[in-house]
């Protein structure tokens, strides 16, 4: 390593970070506490080699979770087993390839036991198969497997969850081992059966074909939770890592023994990294830092450094966001957390979640990289498949989302007014029209509201809010005055209907626009006209099939297309560090340099950059969280020559430029 990469890395490491706290990106980027420079310089030194990167990993849901993580339904709702045929194979072609890694949750989303429940199996006989051709297919190498719960017979409350007051530990630390009718006590026989429990799970996987390239004992050991979990102490941890990490080397010592997913900094394993007879069985220290600040990576890497002294590969396996939505910021956080892992964490893989969720599960949004519609008839009937475009208008004035509306009223105006009181009647109100005109009267199906003479009723229906339903009567009004009737039905629970709506329509036959006046200010009233909006694909799926969630997958799919596994990443100076403006650099297999530039400053950034090579060109594809390109490969930005090149980057973008 040459003298200016080693003083670069010195000072990054003790002077770039000034707190160890973290904190999940929002959805919408702070500001920047002063403003960004125009340019900066960064050289690269290709000889000055770094950590090899393996590949990418990705975890999927092979069986059901409830939203919002609230249990384990017994429905199979899951992939690659909801996709039809077609999507399958479209699945494994466009999102998964590029993937080395498959994160299988032991327990969660293989969950199926034999008759004791001792060991995992399939919940249904062609859950593995399908598992396996998805890995086949998509090129995928190996399962990490990790325990979110063991087995249940291995569990205090012999079942796979908790959070209900139940103990939710492994049997041996139960406060009643001692009257185990098996055990009797026993911890060390217990463990040791454990541990072979453990192994059995791996040879259902082997003989199924699957190659297990990582092992871990426990998802996150601090949670308790209402899905599948296990709670360790920090002294359980260790004790059981102690009692199975050695039978998974002796089965095969390919497979690489992960410790521990603690949050931050790896704590539950660090007394175990003290004992040099265990020590040896950890090859690589893993954490969780789910959906932090890019910035914070550093953070993460010194804490370890700091309390392990073994320079064991660090790396994150599961990177999410937890609270909200995607969104273009977290889309452009999360390309920077990457970088920054392998750059500056020196990381040979990194994880993201889910490559697919149930696209109305409350955690979809921030958990995954695409969206299926489950097959299943319970999910499919209390979450309706909307038509190619809605409506833009609310109910009311302030509230309240039409969802359906018959195309007789597109492109009408409306009048609405504020929902107010709940068990009151709806006020009646009024307003006026400047032309002979069709007024249609929405008023909601709850009770048996009193409609005046005059007032005609229709066949059509509006629905809002995906639920409630309107009828609509119709009436004509001369120019001047238009009188809206109260709403006086009510539900069992006293619950008044919503005040009417109206859409109206000129029907003078003059060109000029109808004008509609004298609002009833004070219960909020507004008008405007019905829009159509375009709905998401993912609001349009069909059962069986998926759909992309771009601004998780767009900050991923770089990477993929222009990191082939096994590259090694090589050091970058920065003259003057920045958290918003971060650079990677790296070599490909075939010994081509890639540097990868990002940009969240609020404004153009130019990297002026000596690339440690003379004579050679470089070409760059640009991604943003709405723009990835012709088949997710960037847009190509053109030609960048010479030892020494400038690059300016837009902010909220972030680039690929590959040696020719």
């Amino acid at each position: 390593m040459n003298k200016d990469c080693f003083t670069f890395k010195l000072v990054l490491f003790l002077l770039s970070v000034s707190s160890l706290s973290w904190a999940a990106y929002p959805v919408v980027r702070p500001q920047r506490k002063r403003p960004a420079p125009d340019a900066g310089r960064y050289t690269i030194c290709p000889r000055d080699e770094k950590q090899l990167v393996w590949g990418l990993g990705f975890e999927i849901q092979s069986d059901s979770i409830a939203s919002g993580n609230n249990g384990l339904p017994e429905s199979k709702t899951s992939v690659p087993h909801d996709l039809i045929p077609s999507e399958r194979q479209r699945f494994y072609e466009e999102m998964l390839s590029g993937f080395r890694y498959c994160r299988l949750a032991g327990g969660l989303y293989w969950r199926g036991t034999d008759k004791q429940g001792k060991y995992l199996q399939p919940r249904w006989p062609e859950q593995l198969h399908e598992l396996k051709e998805m890995m086949d297919v998509a090129g995928i190498e190996g399962l990490s497997l990790e325990y979110w719960s063991p087995a249940p017979f291995w569990k205090a409350n012999r079942k796979y969850y908790g959070r209900d007051g139940t103990e939710n530990i492994l049997r041996c630390f139960s406060k009643d081992f001692a009257n185990d009718p098996v055990y009797h006590g026993d911890v060390d026989q217990f463990l040791k059966d454990y541990a072979a429990a453990c192994i059995q799970d791996i040879i259902t996987l082997e003989k199924s074909g699957f190659e297990i390239s990582m092992w871990g004992l426990s998802n996150e050991p601090w949670v308790d939770s209402p899905y599948s979990s296990c709670k360790y102490s920090i002294e359980d941890y260790g004790r059981t890592f102690k009692a199975v990490a050695p039978s998974i080397r002796t089965h095969d010592p390919k497979i690489t023994i992960l410790a521990d997913t603690m949050w931050g900094w790896p704590k539950y394993i660090a007394p175990v990294m003290k004992e040099p007879e265990y020590a040896k069985y950890v090859d690589a220290l893993v954490i969780h830092a789910i959906g932090d600040d890019s910035k914070q990576v550093i953070n993460n890497f010194r804490k370890t450094r700091q309390n392990i002294e073994q320079e064991l590969p660090l790396f994150q396996n599961e990177y999410e966001y937890l609270q909200g939505p995607a969104s273009p910021d977290r889309c452009h956080n999360t390309v920077q957390n990457i970088m920054n892992w392998f750059q500056l964490a020196e990381s040979p893989t990194w994880f993201w979640i889910h490559a697919l969720k149930p696209f109305k599960n409350a955690e979809a949004s921030g958990y995954s990289l695409g969206f299926w519609m489950p097959v299943d008839p319970d999910y499919a009937s209390s979450h309706k498949v909307k038509p190619a475009s809605a409506v833009k208008c609310s109910r009311n004035s302030d509230q309240y989302q039409i969802t359906h509306l018959p195309k007789e009223l597109m492109g009408l105006f409306y009048v609405t007014v504020d929902r107010g009181a709940k068990k009151s009647p709806a006020p009646a109100y009024t307003f006026h029209v400047d032309k002979k005109s069709k007024v249609y009267l929405a008023v909601q199906d709850r009770g048996s509201p009193m409609i005046p003479n005059g007032w005609k009723k229709t066949d059509l229906k509006i629905t809002w809010e995906s639920q409630y339903e309107d009828s609509v009567y119709v009436k004509t009004f001369e120019k001047g005055l238009v009188t809206i009737p109260a709403h006086n039905g009510k539900d069992p629970a006293g619950f008044y209907g919503v005040p009417h709506a109206a859409f109206v329509e000129d029907i003078s036959g003059q060109t000029v626009v109808l004008q509609i006046s004298d609002l009833p200010k004070a219960l909020g009233g507004k008008t405007g006209t019905v829009e159509i909006k375009k709905v998401s694909s993912a609001e349009t799926l069909q059962p069986g099939h998926w759909t992309w969630n771009k601004y998780n997958w767009h900050s991923v799919v770089g990477f993929l297309k222009y990191m082939p596994w096994d590259s090694r990443v090589v050091d970058v100076i920065e003259q003057n560090f920045d958290d918003d403006m971060r650079i990677l650099g790296y070599k490909r297999p075939d010994g081509k340099l890639v540097f990868v530039l990002s940009n969240r400053s609020f404004k153009d950034y130019t990297f002026k950059i000596d690339t440690g090579l003379k004579n050679t060109m470089f070409r760059g594809y640009r991604y943003t969280p709405d723009d990835a390109g012709l088949d997710f490969m960037g847009t190509d930005v053109g030609l960048a020559k010479g030892g020494h090149v400038e690059v300016t980057v837009p902010d909220l973008a972030w680039e690929f430029w590959i040696q020719q």
